[in-house]
């Protein structure tokens, strides 16, 4: 039983808090983002991630797009956003722009630009990676949108 110095949000807050939270790559945004897929697969005929210790955690706007070497190994994610690069940090860590990845294709795409990308999410046999491959493009606007949608299955989740 709650007492009174005990809040529960309401789903508009509770949805409101999502989107503005920075995720880790921790088992907190694993959890999450597994409930997610799972959500996915009851819409589907798919089946179920049936080991988690082989999935990761991936950005797909990376971590780090300003360093050099990040520039020459990947491509020029800065030139990629264009204007919009100053809003790196600040949506780089949110739920849209995260998904679950096979360790070995995780590998694989890397830092790499959006359109590399792209076909290692194609070869997916996660839903939510899966679906990115038919993003045009990936941007701030793009994560943005995924983050509201997101926010919505997990509020669907957890609905109070």
């Amino acid at each position: 039983m709650l007492t009174s110095d005990e809040y529960i949000p309401s789903d508009a807050d509770f949805v409101a808090n999502l989107k503005m939270k920075n995720f880790r790559q921790d088992d907190q945004c694993k959890y999450i983002l597994e409930r997610i897929e799972k959500y996915h697969i009851n819409f589907s005929k798919a089946k179920s991630i049936a080991n988690r210790s082989f999935l990761h955690i991936k950005h797909i706007m990376p971590k780090t797009i300003k360093s050099k070497i990040s520039k020459k190994e990947y491509g020029d994610w800065e030139t990629y956003l264009g204007a919009v690069t100053a809003l790196h940090d600040i949506h780089v860590n949110k739920i849209g722009n995260l998904t679950l990845f096979c360790s070995s294709l995780n590998i694989v795409a890397s830092n790499n630009l959006f359109e590399e990308k792209k076909k290692n999410y194609e070869q997916s046999s996660i839903i939510m990676t899966k679906q990115l491959s038919d993003c045009p493009k990936w941007d701030i606007a793009t994560i943005q949108e995924r983050t509201n949608k997101l926010a919505g299955i997990v509020a669907d989740i957890w609905r109070l």
